[in-house]
């Protein structure tokens, strides 16, 4: 019989992108995809153009109103694109975090425990840096450099 891991890590990683990290209260929703490219887990959610619609690209100049919650990792997603298996496809629909805390991706330059959450859509990372997107009453749960994992909670904003 073979072994199937043979090698451990020293340090286990905190979770994946898009997981709910603890029992903390939180709340879900479902909305569907609108975006062609579907949307990553981790990523935020906005707005979309149809009834109970949601976007990957945040709208014109105040995204924040349009924010509508965290996309949820889901390991029963049918995956279309074998190159794409992190992302719920367009058309289906998204499990969407509004209150709790998730582990996402920092993006350049890092990020600190207890700062404002920014997502940078070019990178699909959240940042510190405040040209990027606001997530609206979100903060960061834990310090992480550049491209390390780390915990952001989202306040319930409905």
């Amino acid at each position: 019989m073979a072994i199937a891991q043979s090698v451990y890590p020293l340090v286990s990683p905190i979770g994946i992108v898009g997981q709910i990290i603890n029992g903390e209260t939180s709340n879900r929703i479902s909305r569907t995809v609108e975006t062609a490219a579907g949307l990553k887990f981790g990523a935020p959610a906005f707005r979309g153009t149809n009834d109970h619609g949601v976007s990957a690209t945040a709208p014109g100049a105040t995204p924040g109103v349009a924010f509508i919650g965290l996309a949820v990792l889901d390991h029963v997603v049918p995956v279309p694109d074998a190159a794409n298996p992190d992302r719920y496809p367009q058309y289906y629909t998204a499990n969407l975090m509004t209150q709790g805390s998730m582990i996402v991706q920092a993006g350049a330059g890092g990020v600190a425990d207890g700062g404002l959450v920014y997502w940078n859509i070019a990178t699909n990372k959240y940042t510190a840096t405040n040209t990027d997107v606001l997530i609206p009453n979100a903060y960061y749960d834990t310090t992480a450099a550049a491209d390390a994992l780390v915990q952001i909670t989202l306040r319930n904003h409905n």
